[in-house]
């Protein structure tokens, strides 16, 4: 699947709080993250951007959202 450009970008801070949570929720993105320190994966409506600069800490409805952007689909884009 190629990246889109309506596709919502959510960019997390490395071994953040928000780090730990995301692969915690979305367990699909531990081989990636295991593997590489900064990587982007694409979903099915979110690409999750693991990177220097990102995010730190996520709520709890930001990580369901985030999860369901990028299982499904399904959830509100920002």
């Amino acid at each position: 699947m190629g990246i889109r450009e309506a596709d919502e970008v959510l960019k997390v801070e490395p071994y953040s709080r928000a780090y730990f949570d995301l692969l915690e929720r979305i367990p699909e993105l531990k081989p990636y993250a295991q593997e590489f320190p900064q990587v982007e994966i694409q979903g099915r409506a979110i690409r999750i951007s693991l990177q220097e600069g990102g995010l730190t800490t996520l709520a709890r409805q930001d990580l369901e959202r985030a999860r369901a952007r990028f299982i499904t689909g399904n959830g509100a884009a920002r």
